[in-house]
């Protein structure tokens, strides 16, 4: 055993033993079995994880697992090393010490430092305020910005037992149902592209719940806050850049071992339909509950949660947004309406792709969203009343009938094709195409509902342009045929549309890493705030003549 592998397992039975411990010294309880089919791994209360990523780097670093396991590995054992050396959420704290940060509080009116503002903290670190005030943590830890726990789970019940070198502790763990796993250990299923979604959504959304301070509010954005994007999961995701693998990036061997695989789905292009339903849901939902408050209140709903551009716009006439017409009352702005872009897939797709069952869904939604626009143009700046309920239906349509349909568990016997298999992404990709080439009257869509279009056209592409990799299959290969036009017009979507984000996809080398760590981050630092003046100057620029255009051309070239 070699001596770095010594000493990792060293530390991860010290920290497992002083674990276990702290257990009974906490008073959370005594710990029950669960039955024998969940391999008897001890459950109790959730006990919150106030750490850094540092018990992750005993395994997630090296590159290798440890040398006393006979397990398959699951992943590289290098994440940890990827995401120090790329991953954009450990610059979001930095970014709370920038003369940018700064000035949005001191504008706001707040005389209390960004690193210290429960309105910044929320998103910009992984540790709340209301942490903060119970626990001492260390600055560092704070400092580390979203890292590992922010989104696999800030519990140490499972860390505790996903990072044991108890060798039938973790064979237990290994075969226990991942929907288990998080309900009583609280490590976050991010392979279900629902939970993954609701997670991201919670700060590039927005989060209703107070005590987690997660929305951009309309005082900072006139500070100088950058406006929230679309969010479209596939593509945020890799544009970390990914610091995992894709499952059919894996070894079959690392396939075989995950249980609960299917070989003819689609990864991606089921994380972009399922999560383009659930990104809907957490905004609709977050309107109600918004509304809700509001209204004990008596006041308006926070003008971050209307359409920005309903206010803030040019005035050229004739203008492309007098063409289009208006869901609501004149003067009376409406909700954002990125989140539904790509609802015509779930529908279809929810559907079975079956005509009748689709025109039922979409008329369902159509309704829903009609209403939600009446509830707003009801009186000046909405009724909040009547935007929480026709945003709690909504709600309800999505938990209760698509997205059950769209994340339905996956049939592994290989005597099925999956849902998202490569026949569904070229339907689904070959629908998204012809709507926004043609979109339906009064659809033509805004800077953000483009880029939430275009974004999901790109990651459900390249999803199925991967699978048609080794085909021979007539469809796949005029694919593969028309690839080069195909990512020509990709980039004409490119140019007016700002569809890279900044590092999207990018590595940075382990020399240029190695050589200097900090004029990597700086570097990565400055391209974001480079991005911003490019992406409102696109906004103020876009009209979307050129975009329907691009895509009839992409309609020409789909199998």
């Amino acid at each position: 055993m070699s001596i770095i592998h010594a000493r990792r397992l060293r530390l991860a039975s010290a920290l497992v033993v002083a674990a276990v411990a702290a257990w009974g010294l906490m008073g959370h309880g005594e710990a029950k079995d669960d039955p024998p089919a969940n391999g008897g791994i001890p459950v109790v209360p959730l006990r919150p994880s106030v750490q850094d990523a540092g018990r992750c780097n005993v395994c997630h670093t090296f590159g290798t697992p440890p040398e006393s396991t006979d397990l398959q590995p699951l992943c590289r054992c290098n994440e940890r090393t990827f995401w120090e050396q790329n991953d954009k959420h450990q610059d979001a704290y930095v970014l709370l010490g920038g003369e940018r940060a700064k000035r949005i509080n001191k504008l706001r009116g707040s005389d209390v430092a960004p690193e210290k503002d429960q309105d910044c903290l929320g998103c910009h670190s992984m540790v709340s305020v209301n942490l903060l005030a119970k626990t001492k943590i260390d600055d560092k830890v704070i400092a580390k910005g979203v890292s590992c726990l922010a989104c696999h789970g800030p519990w140490n019940n499972w860390i505790d037992v996903h990072g044991t070198s108890d060798e039938e502790t973790r064979k237990a763990w290994r075969k226990l149902d991942r929907t288990y796993k998080q309900e009583k250990f609280g490590m976050t299923d991010l392979w279900d592209p629902v939970k993954r979604t609701k997670v991201c959504a919670s700060c590039h959304i927005g989060d209703a719940d107070p005590d987690k301070h997660r929305l951009v509010t309309h005082d900072m954005y006139a500070g100088g806050h950058p406006p929230l994007p679309a969010f479209e999961t596939a593509v945020f995701c890799n544009s970390l850049p990914r610091h995992w693998q894709l499952m059919n990036e894996k070894a079959r061997e690392m396939q075989k071992a995950q249980y609960q695989w299917d070989p003819t789905e689609l990864e991606q292009t089921k994380l972009v339909v399922a999560g383009g339903a659930a990104a809907f849901r957490e905004a609709v939902n977050l309107l109600a509950q918004k509304a809700e408050q509001a209204d004990k209140d008596k006041q308006v709903l926070d003008f971050a949660l209307f359409d920005c551009a309903a206010c803030h716009h040019d005035l050229h006439q004739p203008s492309w947004r007098q063409e289009r017409g208006y869901n609501g009352a004149p003067g009376r702005p409406g909700p954002r309406s990125w989140s539904a872009a790509v609802m015509d897939l779930c529908n279809w797709q929810a559907a079975g792709m079956d005509k009748e069952r689709d025109q039922k869904f979409a008329a369902d939604l159509k309704n829903g969203v009609a209403s939600l626009y009446q509830s707003f143009g009801r009186r000046p700046f909405g009724d909040n009343a009547e935007v929480k309920k026709t945003a709690q239906a909504l709600v309800a349509l999505m938990d209760d009938e698509l997205l059950p349909k769209l994340n339905a568990p996956m049939k592994t016997d290989g005597a099925h094709e999956s849902a998202f298999s490569k026949k569904a992404a070229r339907e689904l990709l070959k629908r998204l195409a012809n709507s926004a080439a043609k979109p339906a009257a009064g659809a033509t869509p805004d800077y953000d509902a483009a880029r939430r279009t275009a974004w999901a056209f790109e990651a459900i592409y390249d999803d199925l342009r991967r699978a048609a990799e080794d085909s021979k299959d007539a469809e796949d290969m005029r694919l593969k045929e028309n690839q080069a036009a195909i990512v020509a017009q990709l980039a004409k979507l490119d140019a007016s549309l700002n569809l890279k984000l900044p590092n999207a996809g990018e590595g940075v080398a382990d020399e240029e890493y190695k050589k200097d760590p900090d004029k990597v981050k700086e570097h990565r630092r400055a391209e974001i705030e480079d991005f911003l003046p490019q992406v409102l100057k696109a906004t103020a620029e876009y009209t979307p003549e050129e975009f329907h255009k691009t895509f009839e051309e992409i309609v020409k070239l789909l199998p």
